[in-house]
Formats: structure tokens, sequence, C-alpha cells
């Protein structure tokens, strides 16, 4: 999909454009105005998705207190200090304590894909939690010392509506503030490049998950004259990824080698072979996420299917793009170190050794796949990213 500006360029925000070779953000610019948005949502339960037995989830623990616990009825276990600590399993019970009368046709697969990723915005917001999907190096953009989410202004933004959206006892505001921030984010996207790109990415893309976290329960009202419509950003979401995708031209190509070109990356000030790498990687697996997100959050929990205006990311792109490289390249602290890492096999399982899903889903049966997958996904690091991609790629391509 080509981003075409006619199509998503609010022109309330088009002379705020940025300079081309800006890379950080400038905070002495003036921040966008409210405007006059004012674009309310039905009211929503605050219930998170639980799934029947067979599968567990496992979350990087942390030593201080989570700021959000999901309802106690949803899951079958308390939260430990540092959220879900070591297997908690979801079962057909925790399902009907939650108050879903109806028997829910979807596999437990999907329901641990939408635990875990409505789950990631409060992840955020843990001081010892370190997303998966930017490398550390890129926050120095904004803060040498510590790598913050909260130096990053869009992605902020959207961590702070999280906390508004569980915590707030007057969540149409803060429903009206979300659909406010995407308007914006909609409109000045086209301006971005570089790390403000993903910023603004990234940003969408935990809105749509704090949706999925209420999407179960809203289903089950659907016998409400008007009950709530999902997926209506899904269409700018795609464009948004399609457009972050095509800004990294070696997305798709497995041979670190190609990042001796200065051309291999857009961002100019990028000028090493390894900080090309770090930021195509960033690209790879925040695309990897924006398909899991417009997957599950266009899934319908009655039927079992995807809904009737549900369009796929980029099916070709996902299938064959690299999958997240090992955790030990990952966090490589220097780029001798990298290059070892990079060129050392994976852990078994042996189908952590394939470059691409491609290869995987077509030596392995689902059934088998999910199973030596299923206990071990999350954001922790990077192995349980690359578990999780795989499993949301058993139930999306087969």
């Amino acid at each position: 999909m080509q981003l075409t500006p006619s199509e998503i360029v609010n022109p309330a925000h088009s002379n705020h454009l940025l300079e081309p070779e800006l890379l950080a953000w400038d905070f002495a610019a003036p921040s966008y105005g409210l405007d006059t948005f004012d674009l309310a949502l039905a009211d929503l339960a605050n219930t998170s998705p639980a799934a029947p037995q067979s599968f567990t989830t496992t979350e990087p623990s942390t030593n201080e207190r989570s700021e959000y616990t999901p309802p106690s009825q949803v899951f079958s276990e308390p939260l430990g200090s540092g959220g879900l600590s070591g297997s908690t399993p979801l079962t057909p019970s925790s399902i009907q304590s939650a108050g879903f009368a109806m028997t829910l046709p979807s596999s437990p697969a999907i329901f641990v894909l939408f635990r875990v990723l409505s789950q990631y915005p409060s992840l955020l917001r843990k001081g010892s939690f370190r997303s998966p999907f930017l490398h550390l190096s890129l926050y120095s953009l904004y803060n040498s010392t510590d790598p913050d989410m909260a130096y990053l202004p869009l992605t902020s933004m959207a961590i702070c509506c999280g906390s508004g959206i569980n915590n707030s006892a007057d969540k149409r505001f803060v429903r009206r503030a979300i659909n406010a921030a995407r308007e914006r984010l909609i409109g000045t996207f086209p301006c971005h490049q570089c790390i403000q790109q993903w910023d603004a990415l990234h940003a969408m893309l935990i809105y749509e998950s704090l949706e999925m976290g209420e999407s179960i329960d809203v289903e089950s009202e659907t016998w409400r004259p008007s009950p709530p419509v999902k997926g209506l950003s899904s269409h700018f979401l795609l464009k948004m990824a399609e457009s972050y995708a095509q800004s990294n031209p070696e997305i798709r190509n497995p041979d670190v080698s190609v990042f001796s070109d200065p051309n291999s990356n857009p961002c100019p000030k990028v000028t090493s072979p390894w900080a090309r790498w770090k930021t195509t990687e960033t690209a790879r697996r925040t695309i990897f996420f924006a398909n899991m997100v417009n997957f599950c959050s266009n899934y319908d929990h009655t039927t079992g299917k995807q809904m009737a205006y549900y369009e796929p990311l980029n099916d070709d792109l996902i299938l064959n793009m690299p999958l997240p490289c090992n955790q030990a390249a990952w966090s490589a602290d220097d780029e001798d170190t990298w290059k070892t890492a990079i060129k050392t096999p994976s852990s078994p399982p042996n189908y952590f050794a394939e470059t691409t899903l491609k290869i995987i889903l077509s030596s392995n049966i689902k059934d088998q796949l999910q199973a030596e997958i299923g206990t071990n996904v999350g954001f922790g690091d990077s192995d349980q990213l690359r578990r999780l991609i795989i499993l949301c790629a058993s139930e999306q391509f087969t």
C-alpha cells in the first residue's frame, strides 16, 4: 500500500512540517493543539481477555509493584509483585467467571495472543521493563543516560492514556483524548522520519492494544442496537506501517553485510554498519508487532473468524522478512560482540535457526508448532518475542 498524503494528512497541521534531517524531536517547537476534536466512543467495559487451558504465558519479572492489576475474576491466579511471575494457566473457568456466558469458538492460542498484546501498554509503565521493539542505543537521541520511554513524546502520551483508561473514574474523557491523539498521529505521520516515525507508529499500536484489552467483553454485548465498532483506525494503521517498512530498504534482507552500504538505511546520521542494522532490526520487530495487533484487533471471538472489513498488513512481507535476531545480538554492547552473536546459532528448538516464517510454517504442523511454543511467549526478551510472532503466524497463515 502506498501512503497517500491526501488520504491521511490533516490540513490543520500542514504548517508543522519537520526538517528532513532531524532525527529526534525538537522539544522547543510548539506542541500541537487539541483543536476541536470531540470524538467520543461508547462506554467499554474494562476487562482483560482470558483463555482456555493448555496455554500459559510468561512475562518479564520486575522488582517493583505493577501499577495495574486486572480484575481478579479474569485470571485463575493472582498477580505477583512484578506482574505475572513464572507461568499462569488460563482455564475455561476463568472465562466463565469473567462473565462470558456463551461458548467462544476461538482457539487457546488466540486468547494467549490477546492477553499478551493487550498487557503491553501496562508493561511500558514499569521502570525495569525494556521494550523489545526499540533498540536501547536509539534512546540516546533523547537521553544518553537512561533508556526511558518517557522521553518519546508520542509514545509517552499513549502510555499515559493507558494508565488513565485503566484507573480513571471518568473514562469518557480519556477516550476522547485517545481519539484526539490518534487524529494528530494520522495527520502528521507523513511529515515524520526516522525515530519520529517509529514513535508515531508505536503510539498508534499502543492505542490499538488498549482497545484489545476490552474487546471480548464488548463482543458479549452485541445485542445492543448500536454495539461499538472495532477496527475503525486499522486502515490508517496499515498505511502508517507500510510507509515505515518502505523507508527501510533492507528490511527483507537477512544478510548483515548489506549494512556496509550507507544507502541501506534512510537516516543520515546513522553512519556505521552496526547502527544501520540496529535501526533496520527495530523496524522489522515493529512491523511484526503491527501485524499481530492488526490481526488480533480485527478478530471476532463470537465467530472465530476475521471481521468482514479485515485487511492484512502485507502477507508477503511478514512471511519473508527475517525474524527477530537472538537476544545476544540484540543486547550486544559493541560492534565486535554483535558480529560474533549474530553469527551464533539460536538455542533449540530447531525452528529457531530458521530465518523466516515461511520456512517455519512450511515445515511444521500447526498443532505441533503451538505445543512447542505455547508456554513461553511475551516481551521479556528476543526469544519470547520470536515465539510470540510464530504463535500468531500459526493462527494467521495456517
